[in-house]
């Protein structure tokens, strides 16, 4: 399969073949720096609405803004599941990467990104106009924004960059099966950049999991189902066991959702799991497409629900260009909800102090990313104590660990101090911190 090249907005003539269409790219247009990607099938709803102002800038991440009280769409499910909209329609891309209720990790591994993202051109206009054209995103706020009813993540990092999306519930398969659905863009405009779907039990969740063979972060969960998007656009499955993968025997030899639609960044197409302890099927079912059957033997039965989106230099070797990917209509069904709150503040550099929204109850604990060593204290630096890094496959003392270290109930603040990992002095920093409890 041929790839998108957009580069710089110069037009390079290159054309993608999917589903036996060819698909003639355009150039940007001539007024401005803007990229315009085409518009292959676009729904109704994606039409565009008045206003053209550009976003208002966002300063410097550290300094951000404590969370919006934004309504992230929830709704019951009969049954006992759950559903998360993202209606709306503001006049320019709207952050939202302060979702009341979930976590959001937006990670970055290289140093001088630390602070501002390299800049991509996201879809949607600066008007939230269609897909067809694009605004500027180097905010890690902006990483994960909503336009036109509906929620997209974006994000280029040359060396490695990722973004979790994690709602506040569990599938819970245990007394039969559960069902996680969602809807998607379609259009992939590099394999260097994809999404993906981690399954993990509450004491064994990862704030960033990732593959072990890629050049970031420590590795896989404990235990876990991943579900992932490939470069063939199929998405299979692999079970992790006591840090051992099992790769889907049967995905490989299926066919890619090109051989049903034509890839589209407009149109969203529902993606299903189907999951039990002893099985776990994904598919389209709009489309009676099943990527997988993987059999399983789970000895655990509710999951942490993660929604993942990759970049790893999505330009190099000739990829292809960094993708916005289109989400929406998040159900999970039957769920059991837990309870996360969210930090004022993006970053813990060392000697901040992180604010909460709420206090923490009781059985509670503080999760987040971090690289070195770090200390907390609930007490405003009365006393101080080793944060756990989460029990993970390995241990890269340059990388960001995830952490996973109890929080006394009660507690709305924590003091963070850093010092050095085994042989790595810094700089260090902690991101995206937030406290999880068993329920709500």
């Amino acid at each position: 399969m041929k790839r998108v090249l957009l580069m710089g907005g110069v037009a390079l003539g290159v054309s993608l073949m999917t589903g036996g269409v060819l698909l003639a790219y355009q150039g940007a247009s001539k007024d401005d720096n803007r990229i315009v990607i085409p518009q292959l099938q676009r729904e109704s709803e994606d039409v565009p609405p008045s206003g053209t102002q550009r976003p208002p800038g966002h300063g410097d991440p550290r300094e951000a803004p404590g969370p919006r009280a934004l309504d992230p769409g929830e709704q019951a499910l009969d049954g006992g599941g759950v559903r998360f909209t993202f209606d709306g329609t503001p006049a320019t891309p709207e952050p939202y990467y302060w979702i009341d209720g979930w976590d959001v990790q937006v990670h970055s591994r290289d140093t001088d990104t630390w602070e501002q993202l390299e800049t991509i051109h996201a879809q949607h206009g600066p008007g939230c106009e269609p897909p067809t054209m694009t605004h500027e995103v180097s905010d890690y706020e902006a990483a994960v924004f909503r336009c036109r009813d509906h929620l997209m993540t974006a994000i280029l990092a040359s060396g490695y960059g990722m973004i979790y999306l994690t709602p506040p519930y569990m599938a819970d398969f245990s007394r039969g099966e559960a069902v996680i659905r969602f809807n998607m863009s379609t259009l992939m405009l590099s394999d260097r950049d994809w999404w993906d779907v981690w399954l993990t039990p509450y004491d064994a969740n990862l704030a960033l999991p990732l593959e072990d063979w890629l050049p970031d972060v420590q590795g896989e969960p404990k235990e876990a189902i991943h579900i992932k998007l490939n470069e063939h656009l199929q998405v299979c499955a692999r079970v992790i066991h006591n840090y051992e993968a099992q790769e889907s025997p049967t995905c490989p030899g299926s066919p890619g959702y090109d051989s049903v639609l034509t890839p589209d960044p407009a149109r969203r197409d529902t993606f299903e799991i189907r999951i039990t302890k002893n099985r776990v099927r994904v598919g389209m079912p709009d489309y009676n497409l099943w990527f997988d059957d993987m059999p399983l033997d789970l000895d655990w039965d509710r999951a942490v629900v993660q929604f993942g989106h990759h970049s790893y230099n999505p330009r190099k070797d000739g990829a292809g260009e960094p993708n916005t990917w289109h989400w929406d209509t998040f159900e999970i069904s039957p769920a059991t909800p837990f309870r996360i709150i969210r930090a004022q503040q993006r970053t813990a550099a060392d000697g901040d102090m992180i604010t909460f929204d709420a206090p923490a109850p009781a059985n509670a604990m503080l999760r987040f990313a971090a690289i070195g060593t770090v200390e907390v204290s609930f007490d405003q630096g009365e006393s101080w104590s080793r944060a756990r890094r989460q029990d993970a496959e390995v241990h890269r003392a340059e990388h960001f660990s995830s952490y996973w270290t109890p929080i006394p109930e009660g507690t709305t603040r924590v003091l963070f101090r850093f010092s050095a990992d085994d042989w790595y002095e810094g700089p260090y920093l902690a991101r995206d911190v937030t406290i999880w409890a068993p329920s709500r």
